[in-house]
């Protein structure tokens, strides 16, 4: 695909797919607008097989993570024990745990995704930077700990500048917009104002995952398959071109508890 990248009057980026002389414009999600569901439904005096229940609770799942109210998502989690598992297992793709546990897991899943969503996605960017963070907590260390997890870390997040040269960034062109989740990273090559597009990410989101005393957590070889599939359902609420990356340590450094920054990441 070859894009060719202009600007809105505000200064955000408007993408066109250039191709055989023609330029069609690329819809990019509006994080800015947002649809409040109700749970008014009407209810129904007959009952379905099990099967039929389950295709509508994912099918209700699907709207509410499309539409990004992520608190009543979760609720769905709640209806019994049987769409509880289905659930976990959907998103994480894990054998099955006490129901206390996969409730506590879920619902810190489901919080972290609308604290990226509110505290991020839709936070202003009046300096228009386009590398910017996620900051995300966990409460006491995990020096010793082999495997974190993403129910590891808090819901309350920071938004920091990446102190990271765009020159650095391995062919990767950035587009910053005013609001964060308006920004665009395009993987590839640029000829004459149009861009060979190898890969291409809106919103992105780069995790910086730290312990109480700020020291960086990830390392290449320790990042849990769990967090991929966080990764993966973040994207069918923001989108499949959603960027998902984490700051990672290198393996020299797994032990060290002095780096707070890197310049690696890795995509999700």
């Amino acid at each position: 695909m070859n894009v060719l990248v202009t600007n809105n009057y505000e200064g955000g980026p408007i993408l066109w797919d250039y191709k055989y002389g023609k330029v069609e414009r690329i819809e990019l999600i509006d994080f800015c607008t947002h649809d409040m569901l109700l749970d008014n439904y009407p209810s129904f005096p007959m009952s379905f097989p099990p099967e039929i229940y389950e295709k509508i609770f994912c099918y209700t799942m699907d709207l509410r993570l499309e539409t990004r109210n992520f608190g009543i998502a979760f609720q769905l989690c709640l209806i019994d024990r049987r769409t509880l598992r289905m659930f976990y297992k959907q998103i994480y793709l894990e054998n099955y745990y006490r129901p206390l546990y996969m409730i506590k897991r879920l619902g810190r899943t489901f919080e972290l995704a609308d604290s990226y969503y509110e505290d991020y996605i839709l936070k202003p960017n009046p300096a228009m930077e386009g590398m910017c963070a996620v900051v995300c907590y966990r409460e006491g260390s995990l020096r010793h700990a082999v495997v974190y997890e993403p129910w590891d870390f808090r819901s309350d997040i920071e938004v920091q500048k990446l102190q990271v040269d765009e020159g650095d960034m391995q062919n990767i062109k950035v587009f910053p917009h005013n609001f964060h989740g308006g920004t665009v990273w395009i993987h590839g090559d640029e000829t004459d104002g149009i861009y060979e597009v190898e890969l291409l990410h809106h919103p992105v989101i780069v995790l910086i995952l730290c312990d109480y005393s700020n020291s960086l957590i990830p390392s290449e070889r320790n990042v849990s398959n769990n967090w991929k599939q966080f990764a993966t359902f973040l994207r069918r609420a923001l989108g499949h071109r959603a960027g998902i990356y984490m700051m990672v340590k290198s393996r020299l450094d797994i032990d060290n508890p002095f780096i707070e920054v890197t310049d690696m990441f890795l995509r999700l």
